[in-house]
């Protein structure tokens, strides 16, 4: 407690809320300063960004926070007078906004670096419930047939859940996740093959995960209700019959 300024009133209060945090958690703090609001002789203003992270504890959200600190000078050095908190945001929230955000703009995609003995994964909401779910492609080694992978494998990782179908390879496949039909759950699009290229389309339904269609050509690009690859052009209600 050097460094905060005995003369404030919230001194003991400050105090005991340090040693209640040390008490309680293990935690890391990474702080970057935005801008300097006002400087004087005995007084400065400060906004900081200042980013808390659980290494060991249970019950603690991490988060980044703007404060502004006032530092006065007392007894030859400078301490902390007062702190104001201007904005907190959680962690997992941003992450998961990022998450939101990234459904409706973009495609995920999952690349394999090879045809056999891979593991990509990727977390996503992939139904639009605010919750990550954890997507793996999953690829088993070479064995006696070195032209085809058969124990490729997709697995969606739900809270209470996981999905896991099984596929065949015939070069690195590549899976992408996008939601087609804009319905707020994620559809998937695998491709593989070797001269010739063919994307199969996987929905979800109260089933669970179902072989949609088979669609000709290599993915060029997924919008809203439309699927481009290099053969032509399909829409989602064409892929639908």
């Amino acid at each position: 407690m050097v460094y905060i300024d005995d003369d404030q009133s919230s001194y003991i209060q400050t105090e005991q809320m340090v040693r209640d945090l040390i008490n309680s958690y293990d935690l890391s703090y990474e702080i970057s300063v935005d801008e300097f609001l006002s400087i004087s002789d005995q007084e400065v203003k400060v906004r900081v960004t200042q980013t808390t992270t659980l290494i060991e504890g249970e019950d603690f959200r991490d988060n980044k926070a703007s404060v502004v600190h006032t530092l006065r000078w007392q007894n030859d050095g400078w301490k902390f007078f007062g702190s104001e908190i201007d904005e907190v945001t959680y962690v997992e929230e941003e992450q998961m906004q990022q998450a939101f955000t990234t459904n409706i703009y973009n495609y995920i995609t999952l690349e394999a670096p090879e045809m056999f003995d891979f593991l990509v994964s990727e977390e996503i909401d992939i139904n639009n419930d605010g919750t990550l779910e954890t997507v793996n492609l999953i690829g088993g080694p070479e064995e006696s047939n070195s032209n085809m992978n058969e124990n490729v494998e997709i697995t969606i990782d739900f809270e209470e859940l996981s999905i896991p179908i099984t596929l065949l390879a015939e070069s690195a496949p590549i899976l992408y996740i996008y939601d087609i039909d804009q319905d707020g759950w994620m559809e998937l699009f695998y491709e593989t093959g070797n001269r010739v290229k063919t994307i199969e389309m996987y929905r979800f339904s109260d089933e669970g995960l179902n072989h949609h269609s088979t669609i000709n050509g290599k993915l060029v690009e997924l919008t809203p209700f439309e699927v481009v690859t290099d053969k032509e052009i399909y829409t989602f209600n064409e892929i639908a019959e």
